[in-house]
């Protein structure tokens, strides 16, 4: 087993990919001149490895 260094850009397309599939939705929050995502709970059966590790990273466990 290898450790694997996630880029940037990977880690965006996936959140963007999880997003458009219901997993979590993006909202701009203007006041403070940001993005805040919000898990909507969907299903993490059908998710790849990495799609749940990084929801467990961004959200404390998918």
């Amino acid at each position: 087993m290898y450790a694997v260094r996630a880029k940037p850009e990977h880690v965006a397309a996936t959140v963007f990919d999880l997003a458009e599939r219901g997993m979590l939705r993006l909202e701009w929050v203007p006041a403070e001149a940001t993005w805040r995502l919000i898990r909507t709970g969907g299903p993490a059966a059908g998710l790849r490895a990495y799609e749940f590790r990084l929801l467990s990273v961004l959200f404390g466990g998918a």
